[in-house]
């Protein structure tokens, strides 16, 4: 019987032997994604698992969207209330761009001026090594106007639009609906029949709960249905207006557990839940991606280069 290994997190290294169907499990289960390297113990070298051929076609869901129904004018509210919203945000854009150039400048300041106390041998201000070594302080707070600079300017809204399905933004407005007097949860039923009837309950997708503007949880599911149920007694759904739920594209050979991170990640960013929960892995969409070009550049005005 064959045995494989396959490639964990970066601080967990190979791991097996493990059998064929103990890694296709752990690819359904999403422990593992289609791209992960892997290698049978005979062989030389590593592919990835989509491309290896003992494993090619396994775990890639092509998902069945027949059943689904396209949003129609009275579910897109939210997305119109987004667009909506962006005009009038847009209107802080230049304060933000100002203050950004300020942190900036700061930095390069501390390049130029680390660069002068090297030629006059001189010992560094004490302010600019204070905010050398304060480092980490000032990536954090570039990083966070950035990130507000995306929201008011819709682009995070953009990459978001960019992963759904055509016409795969639903809102369901849920006011009003909470428990009847002999205790049935009449907020859950109406969330379970329309999504019974639009075709969300065995497709996977994103959800957020949000109290008008604010948004109270966000989550992700390979089947809609059970998860959304799950939550039924939990106080933001009680709280909640409206629940929003986002279908992503077909992801051709991207595993539908790494379209849902992608989609959640960037819904965490733009939305910035109350309940965070745990926060969607980093990487592998625009923002992340932007912000580490970013950081990066900014590294080198702030610290010396070895």
């Amino acid at each position: 019987m064959k045995k494989y290994h396959y490639q964990g997190e970066e601080d967990e290294g190979w791991q097996g032997p493990h059998s064929r169907k103990e890694i296709i499990n752990f690819l359904i289960d999403a422990v593992i994604s289609p791209d992960a390297w892997v290698f049978e113990v005979s062989e030389n070298e590593a592919q990835t698992i989509e491309e290896h051929p003992d494993f090619k076609g396994e775990g890639i869901e092509d998902e069945d969207h027949s059943g689904l129904k396209p949003a129609d004018d009275e579910m897109k509210f939210s997305a119109k209330a987004d667009k909506a919203n962006i005009k009038q945000t847009k209107q802080s854009k230049p304060k933000l761009i100002k203050e950004i150039r300020s942190n900036l400048n700061r930095l390069w300041e501390c390049q130029l001026e680390s660069i002068m106390t090297r030629i006059m041998d001189h010992d560094l201000d004490s302010e600019i090594e204070s905010i050398r070594k304060n480092i980490n302080g000032e990536y954090s707070n570039i990083e966070n106007l950035v990130l507000d600079y995306w929201r008011k300017d819709g682009k995070i809204l953009e990459w978001i639009d960019e992963r759904l399905l055509a016409d795969g933004d639903y809102t369901l407005l849920i006011s009003g609906f909470n428990k009847d007097k002999e205790g049935r949860n009449r907020k859950m039923e109406k969330i379970r029949n329309w999504m019974s009837m639009v075709g969300f309950n065995n497709i996977g997708g994103c959800y957020c709960f949000m109290e008008g503007d604010k948004c109270l949880y966000i989550g992700q599911a390979k089947k809609l249905g059970p998860r959304v149920k799950d939550h039924g007694e939990k106080v933001f759904v009680a709280n909640a207006t409206t629940i929003r739920i986002l279908i992503p594209h077909r992801g051709g050979t991207m595993s539908l557990k790494k379209r849902l991170n992608i989609l959640e990640r960037l819904l965490f960013l733009h939305f910035q839940p109350a309940d965070a929960g745990m926060s969607p892995p980093k990487g592998q969409n625009n923002a992340d991606d932007c912000l580490h070009f970013i950081m990066g550049e900014i590294k080198e005005l702030a610290t010396d280069a070895d």
